[in-house]
């Protein structure tokens, strides 16, 4: 499905979690990583968060990335 989302021509960001965690907080202080992933969980809040921030944004059009949380 990747290969054929990066064909297509379409506008995408295609976007690799570590783990979805469900009791994190969104806290809005994450890393985006272009084609590679740096931590190991990340809230589902700010997963979402980052979602609608692509939205608004084309900076992260046609890119593979990572995003990762940062929490205590």
């Amino acid at each position: 499905m990747y290969t054929v989302l990066k064909e297509s021509g379409l506008d995408y960001v295609a976007v690799m979690p570590p783990h979805i965690a469900g009791d994190k907080p969104l806290t809005e202080k994450y890393t985006v990583t272009e084609n590679m992933l740096k931590g190991r969980v990340l809230s589902k809040y700010d997963l979402s968060h980052f979602f609608v921030k692509c939205l608004s944004t084309s900076e992260w059009d046609g890119k593979t990335v990572g995003v990762c949380g940062e929490y205590s």
